[in-house]
């Protein structure tokens, strides 16, 4: 297969896949977001105009795409691999194996390492500043609606790197044939 095929693939292949991330990652942001802010319905919220809700709503939704944007990557490096190796019925395969065990693997991860850095930060201002984040979200207050948005974000560029160390780490990736260098 010439480069420009595999581009062309790699291209196709990139684009569908950064949709369908884009489309999981804000949904299931936003369905998850109900989930952990059990005492905060979301949807009402919104409906309400709680604009603290939909502040800290979007910043769990930054937090997932910026984690997300990370997973995209290496699935198509993968891919590249493989194309450039001559792809088979198995390898076909195996790059759907890894694509679908990197990415639930992020998603499970990252939503997982986020919401536990956010609670311990929002512990850690209960004790030390009595401030309790998401009762003042319900009673919309802005302000710390937009603090929590912020440090949320931080979080997701924080730890999507290390997410992605981790997973890189437990989840076997094809390598590429050494490279033998020949000198003089």
């Amino acid at each position: 297969m010439n480069q420009q095929i595999i581009g062309l693939i790699c291209g196709i292949v990139h684009l569908l896949l950064s949709f369908i991330l884009a489309i999981l990652a804000t949904f299931g942001a936003f369905r998850i977001f109900d989930r952990l802010t059990r005492n905060i319905d979301g949807v009402a919220e919104l409906k309400a105009n709680n604009v603290a809700v939909g502040v800290m709503l979007s910043g769990m939704l930054l937090s997932s795409a910026i984690i997300m944007k990370t997973v995209i990557q290496p699935a198509i490096s993968t891919l590249q691999v493989y194309l450039y190796q001559g792809i088979t019925g198995l390898a076909i395969l195996k790059v759907l194996g890894f694509v679908t065990a990197y990415i639930a693997g992020a998603t499970i991860l990252g939503i997982s390492v986020v919401w536990g850095t956010v609670s311990c930060f929002m512990a850690l201002t209960n004790v030390t500043q009595n401030l309790h984040e998401l009762s003042e979200i319900k009673r919309n207050n802005v302000a710390v609606a937009i603090t929590l948005a912020t440090v949320l974000v931080i979080i997701g560029f924080l730890l999507a790197d290390g997410i992605n160390t981790l997973l890189h780490a437990v989840i076997p990736f094809p390598s590429f044939q050494e490279i033998e260098i020949l000198t003089g």
